[in-house]
């Protein structure tokens, strides 16, 4: 990762690299301007805890922002061009009509937003009905933080993530896929809990391990359970109409034949 090449060594040419790679993302996903605000914060971070000068605090924001926004600045020209808005859909209403809509069919989003919900979405996102992330994120939590104590390397990592947790939190609705380019932050966390010397760390280590092989299967099986229903007409056995005639929910719904 060039930021963190950066944030270890102090070259300017990483923190470029790094404004060139967000670039690129933020010309594939809006959603990105969230990582644009996250990495400046840390950049603010890094001068306050290296001591670094305010006129190389500038420069290096100046640098990185516009860096960045240049790289995306041909795909918000193209969507201005067809559009007459480079950060379409946005202020469009579109978002306000669905995004929000769809965010108030979840009713304790609104009123659940407070301090102590913020520290349980660990358990809201391991365990939401439409798309669940394995339990193991949530089962090495505890361990990450002793890890965290014991190894600085890592703080950094922790403080993006955390970052990029509160961004999702406050982004409706409450989707799992908006946690997606962050995961990686959250798997490294997870997997250095093997990375220190624990008491009695044979034992330990058998737990983890067992426990990793266990969520595996259970999300086999899971998994496959719940495409079970699929397998015939994918290997020729049932034809699409007998599929479709069988599981479409023509009680409550209205379908059109258009061939």
């Amino acid at each position: 990762n060039y930021f963190l090449d950066w944030w270890e060594k102090g070259r300017p040419r990483d923190l470029f690299k790094a404004a060139v790679t967000l670039g690129i993302a933020l010309s594939t996903k809006l959603l990105v301007l969230g990582s644009l605000l996250i990495f400046t914060i840390l950049i603010i971070f890094y001068t306050l805890t290296h001591k670094v000068k305010k006129g190389n605090l500038v420069i290096w924001l100046f640098g990185y922002l516009v860096i960045s926004l240049l790289v995306a600045l041909p795909w918000y020209l193209l969507a201005y061009v067809h559009t007459g808005n480079p950060f379409y859909p946005m202020f469009t209403g579109w978002l306000e009509r669905h995004q929000m809509a769809e965010a108030m069919a979840f009713p304790t989003w609104w009123v659940d937003h407070n301090f102590w919900s913020y520290f349980t979405s660990f358990w809201q996102f391991t365990f939401h009905p439409d798309d669940k992330l394995t339990p193991i994120f949530l089962a090495f939590l505890p361990l990450t933080f002793v890890v965290l104590w014991r190894l600085k390397s890592l703080r950094l990592v922790a403080v993006y993530f955390f970052l990029a947790l509160t961004f999702w939190y406050f982004t409706p609705p409450p989707a799992n896929r908006y946690l997606l380019p962050y995961l990686p932050a959250l798997t490294l966390l997870t997997v250095s809990v093997f990375q220190i010397k624990w008491p009695a760390p044979l034992l330990i280590k058998k737990i983890l391990y067992a426990l990793v092989i266990m969520v595996t299967l259970v999300s086999i099986a899971s998994r496959a359970y719940a495409n079970a229903k699929f397998l015939p007409v994918v290997f020729g056995w049932e034809t699409k109409r007998d599929f479709l005639t069988k599981n479409l929910p023509f009680e409550t719904s209205v379908f059109y034949d258009t061939d």
